[in-house]
């Protein structure tokens, strides 16, 4: 039991954006780009803890 759940801790809201996009070359290969936090939203989901800016990351993937 927890009696604080659901409380108001005086944190703002947020709307974070995120997108991924996966292309499969054949059956072994793809190639993948992901983003988060698209729209630069500064925030914090736990008071006293900033979170990430905004990110890319691109890779690859094989399966055998």
């Amino acid at each position: 039991w927890n009696p604080g759940f659901g409380a108001d801790h005086g944190l703002p809201g947020y709307t974070l954006y995120a997108a991924v996009a996966r292309w499969d070359i054949d059956a072994t290969w793809a190639v993948y780009a992901r983003g988060e936090n698209l729209g630069g939203e500064r925030y914090a989901a736990t008071p006293g803890y900033s979170t990430a800016p905004r990110s890319w990351a691109l890779g690859a993937e094989a399966a055998f």
